[in-house]
């Protein structure tokens, strides 16, 4: 049986209203660690880990460039919620367009009716 390894960093906050940006470089890898615990809060925390590839430094450096953010933590928050609300965006969008294609379809049966009840009327004039 395998003995579970153990953690490279240990550690305890007990009050921080900040980011803790934690690198570590055996794994060449951040965690970003937003801390609260305050009173009437228990426990927030969330923790992000990005490997350090140039790829997604590239995306990232991107990301801060896109949001304005200065810092990884807050360009990956705001990148967030940014797709949030371009998901809701896109949905009404699609909504939109499907309503559209299905007017399109019901008005482009109508023209063909149109032709066809020409030609047939066409037909019996000539007949």
């Amino acid at each position: 049986m395998q003995s579970k390894p153990a953690p490279a960093i240990v550690g305890q906050v007990s009050v921080c209203y900040h980011f803790v940006v934690l690198q570590l470089p055996a794994r060449k890898s951040f965690a970003i660690i937003p801390v609260i615990d305050a009173p009437g809060l228990k426990g927030i925390m969330m923790a992000v880990t990005i490997r350090n590839t140039e790829e997604h430094e590239k995306m990232l450096d991107n990301l801060k460039r896109q949001t304005g953010k200065t810092t990884v933590s807050k360009a990956l928050i705001q990148g967030g919620y940014d797709a949030l609300r371009y998901r809701k965006s896109y949905e009404s969008e699609k909504a939109s367009r499907e309503q559209a294609e299905q007017e399109l379809r019901a008005l482009k049966r109508k023209v063909q009716q149109y032709f066809t009840s020409k030609a047939d009327l066409e037909s019996v004039i000539s007949g």
